[in-house]
């Protein structure tokens, strides 16, 4: 299990974190998803990002890789794109809980946490970090990454 308290600790850069996480190959999402998430997609929501930004943002925003982080991290990036207008979050709610296969199905107890993940990306300092070149930092220790961009404000 992935263990960002340690990271942080340890100072290790965004990479080494990374390759720690785990998570799905980009070849296993399904094209449903990818449809609507993914940057290259003709028919994306707004907070669209590739899975290697997806995957950092994980790392920086202290979640794991179960439904409900992803659901966190869905919402935070729909939350953090100034492009977001408030029907797209019941719309999004809807096709992820009846057109996405098991097991990345939403379920009603995963809207906490991505309601919460809308709050936190509305309140991020950086808006539309989805369009981040996250690469450019992944020799970065992640607590300062957190620190650069206000990140760390989120949970406390």
């Amino acid at each position: 299990m992935f263990d960002l308290q340690s990271t942080i600790e340890n100072q290790i850069s965004l990479q080494q974190a990374l390759e720690n996480l785990g998570g799905d190959a980009p070849d296993k999402i399904p094209w449903i998803i990818r449809l609507f998430e993914n940057p290259s997609s003709w028919l994306p929501f707004p907070g669209k990002i590739d899975l290697y930004s997806h995957d950092c943002l994980h790392i920086l925003l202290n979640r794991g890789t179960a439904l409900e982080d992803e659901a966190f991290i869905i919402g935070f990036t729909l939350g953090n794109d100034i492009h977001t207008q408030t029907w797209y979050l019941p719309l999004f709610k809807f096709i992820s809980s009846t057109l996405y296969p098991l097991p990345y199905r939403f379920q009603q107890e995963h809207w906490p946490a991505f309601d919460w993940g809308v709050q936190c990306g509305r309140h991020a300092p950086i808006k539309n970090m989805n369009r981040l070149n996250f690469r450019f930092y992944c020799n970065q220790p992640v607590q300062t990454l957190r620190q650069w961009f206000g990140l760390e404000s989120l949970f406390t």
